[in-house]
């Protein structure tokens, strides 16, 4: 046993050296959760931080909340976190694998969360393949490795308050671990190392979605509070026109819009009408007015239709006519507009554009530089 503790911690010094190069990252795996499965393929150690107790295991263990205190496997947690560390630096969420270390927050009596500590790129080894497909060309994957990894950046620390930098949902970036991996974007990560997208040597808003329609959108007309952001502007795009499904439809019956509205808190009497109230010279509705029996209720496009649905009505760039007791929402586009066009960054580069030129043309003004810690 001592060989292979001796082993472990070699390992785990040697990791850290290898790493130190760049940013470590914490990921929120899973949040408020009173049960989990966590371990590795082999042996690993669980540090208790407060006690610093060091626990060896070989197998995997449950973690969960009991009589409003946190356990892991049979012992009594009092520390606030607890660090899990394995000899090849994988581990093991309910049977999904990860990178690097992973630290239990202790939330008790209520719950706890599972954070991921891993160097950025090998975080963003984990995000590629769920925003844009590795069979795309490979400056469409460099560019959004770019984009992706000045996102990070940008927003590290975001979720400080809850003890990690960014979460692993569409509120930071869609990020699945392991075994979303794929070894062409993986090898583009690490050929793009440390290249970040800066605007007057400051790290820049990468915002991105997955097809604009034909114009990209100016923020401050999808978010409240923000100024104008120069390298963030409307621009006509030519290059997204062959998406997949660039027109949608989507039909809605009056009480169901009702429905989802007061689920969310927006309270409507019967509706008798919905129309567009207001437009951006991008042609993206900008807000919506709805006539009910109550009165009249106006709403910010994107707020209405991440409410009702975003893979539904799918961008804000839509017409509205009414049918019967119902109503049909028509447009092009796939999510908010602003900054990079996913598509049409797959579309620049089948034309021949290289990475630098695709982030130059949805980001305009701003340069590539080198991370430096």
């Amino acid at each position: 046993m001592k060989k292979y503790i001796l082993a472990i911690l070699l390992l785990l010094a040697s990791t850290h050296i290898a790493s130190a190069a760049q940013p470590i990252i914490h990921v929120g795996i899973l949040r408020n959760v009173t049960e989990a499965t966590v371990g590795s393929n082999g042996l690993f150690e669980v540090v208790f931080s407060k006690s610093g107790n060091i626990g060896y295991y070989n197998h995997p263990i449950k973690i969960k909340i009991k009589n409003n205190s946190l356990y892991v496997d049979t012992k009594k947690v009092i520390s606030d976190r607890v660090t899990l560390r394995t000899e090849d630096n994988r581990v093991l969420i309910n049977g999904r694998k990860y990178r690097g270390t992973l630290e239990i927050i202790n939330n008790a009596p209520k719950s706890f969360a599972i954070v991921e500590i891993l160097p950025l790129d090998e975080y963003l080894y984990g995000i590629i393949k769920h925003e844009i497909s590795p069979k795309w060309p490979k400056e469409a994957i460099k560019a959004q490795v770019v984009a992706a990894r000045t996102y990070a950046l940008k927003n590290f620390g975001k979720h400080a308050k809850d003890g990690y930098d960014l979460c692993n949902s569409t509120c930071c970036q869609v990020y699945g671990g392991l075994e979303s991996e794929d070894p062409v974007s993986n090898a583009l990560v690490d050929s793009t190392t440390g290249e970040i997208l800066t605007y007057q040597a400051e790290l820049v808003s990468t915002p991105y979605h997955g097809f604009c329609g034909g114009y990209t959108e100016d923020p401050r007309n999808v978010w409240e509070g923000l100024n104008k952001i120069k390298y963030l502007q409307i621009k006509k795009c030519t290059y997204c026109k062959k998406a997949p499904r660039y027109y949608w439809s989507a039909r809605f019956e009056r009480t169901k819009i009702e429905s989802i509205l007061s689920s969310q808190g927006i309270s409507v009497g019967k509706i008798t009408n919905i129309r567009i109230n207001d437009k951006s010279s991008s042609g993206r509705v900008k807000e919506i007015r709805i006539t009910h029996k109550n009165g009249k209720l106006l709403l910010k496009a994107n707020k209405f239709r991440l409410t009702i649905g975003p893979d539904v009505i799918r961008s804000a760039m839509f017409k509205i006519k009414k049918d019967k007791d119902s109503y049909v929402f028509e447009g092009t586009g796939w999510g908010h507009g602003v900054g990079m066009c996913q598509e049409g960054a797959k579309g620049m580069a089948e034309k021949g554009f290289n990475y630098r030129q695709i982030l130059q043309f949805y980001y305009p003004g701003t340069e590539i530089k080198q991370w430096a810690l």
